[in-house]
């Protein structure tokens, strides 16, 4: 039985707690979080007994495999170091850390080191984004021509619409890309097996100043018929249009909004071959788009028997029953803990690591260089 701690009980945190219910040989053994009313009502509810308001306390005093990380961005580096300097594994929230500087610090104490780590892109582990990796990689899928991406959503788009991610002391210096685009980016990164090496971006404001009202919150819309609100300067992006090179001088086009109306959670991505396309769509997830030009075009659905063989694992109910964001995120930790338990520490995983993670960080920085500058940057 693997024992898990999480730290964070937010929105995030709340997910994984779901999510790890959800797989056997695991048990949730400590909570951390500085909510001791969340702590206690957590603990009234059966979810775990041992409930800490200090993180490292927790770490210190349980017998821990595997902690989960669902802090805000800006405790990312203190957390994942504490528990890596102390020979526990890592499921952390994304993005890795605030900068790429603290990735290549915790990638230097990892060094030497058997233990795993993990970066929650779960969406890299829905079954057709499995499917499509194994299927790019497939002899009849040709060469690669053109790869395409898109992650639009809505929740703040309006000026009444505030985030803790807008605070750069919390949030770091990126929103949309650090928040949304490094899916994309880890999706198309593992989906076509090459590496984003050169960035041409563009970023942009919606506000300048929002209105941060008492009682915002994620995704929660407020009425604004009302004046108790303080403007906030807006000091990080709320999109950006990015042209990509792929290793092999592969080229593709991404755009990432999060304030584009009647996209509630838009992830698309179409990766074009010299022989067909595949095409999917996080918000229809349970089906995978087949393009053909001499043939009719083709819509497989999930199920176990469409998919290749090293992708079976992820298909856990028959066709017609819809695979979700849940069912992603719990293919994800799941594999985690089976590497962990196997002592895999090689670097094929199905799940993206601290160091796929904080490549996609540097990414980012070649997006913000490459904006300032108005030019082509490679990423370092």
């Amino acid at each position: 039985m693997l024992k898990i701690a999480l730290v964070g009980t937010g929105f995030i945190g709340m997910q994984h707690i779901e999510a790890i219910g959800r797989i056997p040989d695991a048990k949730i053994v400590a909570i951390a979080d500085k909510n001791l009313k969340k702590l206690d009502e957590l603990k009234s509810q059966g979810v775990c007994e041992n409930i800490y308001t200090d993180f490292k306390q927790m770490i210190k005093n349980e017998n821990i495999d595997i902690l989960h990380n669902c802090t805000p961005t800006n405790m990312h580096y203190e957390v994942n170091k504490f528990a890596i300097e102390n020979g526990i594994n890592v499921y952390s929230e994304k993005p890795l850390v605030m900068t790429s500087e603290e990735g290549d610090d915790l990638l230097e104490i990892l060094k030497g080191k058997n233990l795993l780590t993990a970066v929650n892109f779960n969406y890299r582990s829905n079954l057709f984004v499995q499917e499509i990796h194994e299927r790019v990689k497939a002899e009849d899928f040709g060469k690669i021509l053109l790869v395409k991406g898109d992650y639009l959503q809505d929740w703040l788009m309006f000026q009444s619409d505030y985030d803790w991610r807008m605070d750069v002391k919390i949030g770091g210096k990126s929103r949309a890309l650090a928040d949304i685009g490094s899916h994309l980016f880890d999706i198309l990164e593992y989906t076509t097996s090459k590496k984003i090496v050169k960035v041409n971006a563009k970023l942009f404001k919606s506000f300048e100043q929002r209105k941060k009202y008492k009682d915002v919150g994620t995704f929660k819309q407020v009425q604004t018929d009302r004046q108790d609100y303080e403007l906030i300067e807006v000091e990080n992006e709320d999109g950006a249009l990015v042209q990509v090179e792929f290793e092999g001088g592969i080229y593709g086009s991404l755009l990432i909004s999060q304030v584009s109306a009647g996209k509630k959670n838009g992830l698309e991505i179409n990766i074009s071959g010299e022989n067909y396309a595949l095409e999917w769509k996080q918000e229809q997830s349970d089906r995978l788009f087949i393009g053909n030009r001499d043939k009719a075009n083709e819509q497989i659905y999930a199920d176990a028997k469409y998919v290749s063989e090293n992708v079976k694992k992820f298909a856990n109910l028959p066709n017609g029953h819809p695979v979700g964001w849940h069912d992603a995120l719990t293919n994800g930790i799941k594999s985690f803990y089976q590497d962990v338990k196997d002592k895999n520490y090689s670097e094929n995983h199905t799940f993206a690591t601290f160091k796929d993670a904080n490549h996609i960080l540097k990414i980012i920085d070649a997006c913000f260089e490459s904006d300032k500058t108005g030019k082509w940057v490679t990423v370092k």
